[in-house]
């Protein structure tokens, strides 16, 4: 099994920052984003597999990779708000990068920590076995 995550996953949506649009089909991209997000918290709550498998570092991995990309597509999101003069507030895009997506990332930030603690703790116990073997 690949452990690259990035070649791994192949739900990932392009993102073209050099075009982006002001008008037409900015809810289908809301829900496209809304889409990859779900995908996401399907592996991270199991419900689907895994993409990876590394075992103690599983975690982290999937967290820092999820987290890289969540703020990929805020960055995509606050570009194209740039170009927003009225209703700012209002925009779907701006409601989805202040609802859905910073929850997202409040969560694989979480999960990251998560995962490091459990690296930590297994080089421990690591440690601790060979101090018993020796």
């Amino acid at each position: 099994m690949n452990n690259n995550i990035a070649t791994a996953n192949k739900s990932l949506l392009p993102v073209e920052f050099a075009e982006i649009e002001h008008i037409g089909n900015t809810m289908e991209q809301v829900r496209q984003f809304e889409r990859e997000l779900d995908g996401y918290n399907n592996v991270i709550f199991g419900r689907t597999e895994s993409p990876i498998s590394s075992g103690v570092s599983t975690m982290y991995e999937l967290a820092v990779a999820y987290y890289a990309r969540a703020k990929e597509i805020e960055m995509y999101c606050k570009k194209f708000e740039s170009g927003i003069d009225v209703g700012k507030t209002r925009h779907p895009i701006y409601k989805f990068r202040t609802g859905q997506l910073n929850v997202f990332i409040e969560l694989v930030k979480e999960l990251s920590k998560l995962g490091s603690r459990r690296i930590t703790v297994a080089q421990m116990m690591l440690q601790e076995d060979e101090k018993n073997i020796l």
